[in-house]
């Protein structure tokens, strides 16, 4: 990997790195005091600027069309440009992310116990309704019945850290170790005609969650980072385990506890980032070093090893699809290869920089 280039803004440690899903060339980033950054990566200067929460972001995605930031603030908002549109409380007791399910469903936390999780449905006019609410995920795979209603329970597998979204199946990391595959099924109303009298009746039913998964092999220990490589889960622990949800599930030893990261190198290679700011990819390896002052003269440390807090990819566009809209679609093709000619690999330090790899 070769360094390409770095974007200094932020003032605290970077939290987030989300490239936009229709515009190549734009960037969001977030950070610890709850500072958000758009990006323009042609001129690799920000576009825009907000102080969108008051704590650390956790979490940033689009929800239909628009950006949705989720924070320790406990705040879910969604934005138009600037402007909040939407705002959702949220319990951000942990560090978990939240996910958008179908572009409408929106699965966090729960609001009540952040062990357990909260279903909500985002309309088009930006109204919410919540679909579950406290869901105990633990009660929902010892019992192995369909959840629904139930109020949760103090046994379960400590707090959400970590959730992925794959093939509809929403991957859930737990503190304990355990992680739980569920399948939402929807509420659809069932229409009943009554022939004595010709009326219609509407019966509304319940959204249920599906056990679809369940593996143990990271416990003891805190699951951190989840992502889909070559059409399977992968997990990463607070120790040097990396699990690929495999059957049976394949155990990678690497070189560090702390895995901070795991990307997805376009199913040829997974990149992980520990905690000790270390990357690896394949057979590279890389970390950043900064100036470090000696003590005294019999101190040989003359660098340290700036902490690694979160890594994205930014993939060169192939096609046309979900870039952009009418006659700025051509345009931003253009900017986008001439930009992107490789794969950007991004990393987030703890000192506030985001520094671009090619992979």
């Amino acid at each position: 990997m070769s360094q390409q280039f770095t974007l200094r803004s932020h003032k605290s440690s970077i939290t987030y790195i989300y490239p936009s899903p229709t515009i190549p060339t734009e960037l969001y980033t977030a950070d610890s005091t709850g500072f958000l950054i758009k990006w323009d990566l042609t001129t690799r200067r920000p576009v825009s600027s907000w102080q969108a929460h008051t704590d650390t972001v956790l979490t940033i995605s689009s929800l239909q069309g628009r950006l949705l930031t989720h924070s320790r603030d406990n705040t879910i908002k969604v934005w138009d440009n600037t402007t909040c549109v939407m705002e959702v409380p949220c319990n951000a007791l942990n560090f978990s992310n939240v996910v958008v399910l179908h572009d409408e469903v929106l699965i966090t936390p729960a609001s009540i116990n952040s062990n357990n999780v909260d279903v909500y449905r985002v309309t088009l006019a930006w109204g919410i309704t919540r679909l579950m609410a406290d869901v105990n995920v633990h009660l929902l795979v010892e019992t192995g019945v369909v959840f629904t209603d139930e109020v949760g329970s103090r046994n379960d597998y400590g707090i959400i850290m970590k959730m992925h979204v794959l093939d509809d199946v929403v991957y859930v990391g737990f503190e304990s170790g355990d992680v739980v595959g569920l399948q939402l099924v929807l509420p659809q109303a069932t229409v009943k005609n009554s022939s004595a009298n010709n009326d219609t009746l509407v019966i509304n039913q319940s959204a249920k969650l599906v056990v679809k998964y369940h593996d143990a092999t990271h416990v003891p220990n805190p699951v951190i980072s989840l992502l889909s490589f070559k059409g399977s889960l992968v997990s990463g622990s607070t120790t040097n385990k990396v699990v690929v949800h495999t059957y049976p599930p394949e155990v990678l030893k690497v070189e560090h506890s702390g895995v901070q990261a795991i990307l997805n190198d376009a199913d040829k290679d997974l990149i992980i980032g520990f905690w000790n700011g270390e990357i690896r990819c394949g057979e590279t390896r890389i970390h950043r070093d900064v100036p470090m002052v000696q003590n005294s003269s019999a101190d040989d440390r003359s660098k340290s090893v700036k902490k690694l807090t979160f890594m994205a990819l930014l993939e060169p566009k192939e096609d046309e699809e979900g870039v952009g809209d009418g006659k700025n679609k051509y345009s931003l093709l253009i900017r986008a290869k001439k930009l992107l000619t490789a794969t950007i690999l991004l990393v987030g330090y703890e000192d506030g920089s985001i520094v671009a790899y090619k992979v």
